[in-house]
């Protein structure tokens, strides 16, 4: 997460980078079985359906924009590509 704050310092307009940091930090939280501040990463129930891991409620649209991040109601598991099942020889 460090390097892609780095990033967003370097080159604050780099709406990719901004976005790289959002998703860098939702990334920790899952890690730690936090919830996201985001809502950039998804994960799989037991019948494989994308769901959106949980979102902490106090983050703002506004805040969201500010990271490149779409707002929460176009983030919507649908919407995304859906990942290959893994191979189960």
């Amino acid at each position: 997460m460090e390097l892609a704050l780095q990033g967003v310092e370097l080159e604050p307009s780099n709406g990719d980078a901004r976005w790289l940091a959002a998703a860098s930090q939702d990334r920790l939280l899952m890690r730690d079985g936090k919830p996201q501040r985001y809502g950039t990463h998804y994960t799989r129930d037991a019948s494989w359906k994308s769901v959106r891991w949980t979102i902490q409620p106090d983050v703002t649209n506004e805040e969201r924009a500010h990271w490149n991040v779409p707002p929460r109601r176009r983030q919507h598991p649908a919407r995304r590509p859906q990942a290959a099942r893994p191979c189960t020889l």
